[in-house]
């Protein structure tokens, strides 16, 4: 056939270099491109820098290559984006504690209003009840409900 010849190993093979990293030397049929640059990409927290500080690592340790630098890895992260979702989820964070404030101070205000008013009403019952008088207020209170008192509300 005759393109047979082009399926053989020129004699400018590319040379590789190990990672160290089992699974990775696998895929990529041995390691990196000795002598070239390695462009890592992907989205923040995918696991760029770790990739990076294991070949330095299991270089030093594992191929005695402390330091050398025979190969280059390149690393480039655009952490704008990373920066911009911070900056929004502090902002909805901070939006969200003060509407829980708010809600909160709601809370204190109507319950303890309510409670309140349940303590008059007793009081005005106690009042008629003491100058013989049906009370004037029916008051229903709810066992379940007494923990809003425990919390000081």
């Amino acid at each position: 056939m005759k393109n047979e010849k082009h399926l053989k190993a020129s004699p400018r093979a590319l040379i590789k270099v190990p990672t160290g990293i089992r699974r990775l030397d696998d895929l990529t049929k041995g390691g990196l491109p000795q002598g070239r640059p390695t462009l890592v990409c992907g989205a923040a927290g995918c696991g760029k820098t770790l990739l990076v500080m294991e070949f330095i690592v299991r270089g030093a340790r594992d191929f005695n290559e402390p330091g050398k630098t025979t190969h280059f890895l390149a690393v480039k992260e655009n952490i704008t984006e990373r920066k911009r979702f911070e900056a929004a989820l502090q902002q909805q964070t901070n939006e969200l504690r003060a509407q829980n404030e708010e809600l909160l101070r709601f809370h204190r205000v109507t319950v303890g209003r309510e409670l309140r008013m349940i303590e008059l009403k007793r009081e005005v019952n106690e009042l008629c009840w003491r100058l013989g008088e049906p009370p004037l207020h029916k008051i229903v209170t709810d066992p379940e409900a007494q923990p809003a008192r425990a919390m000081g509300l």
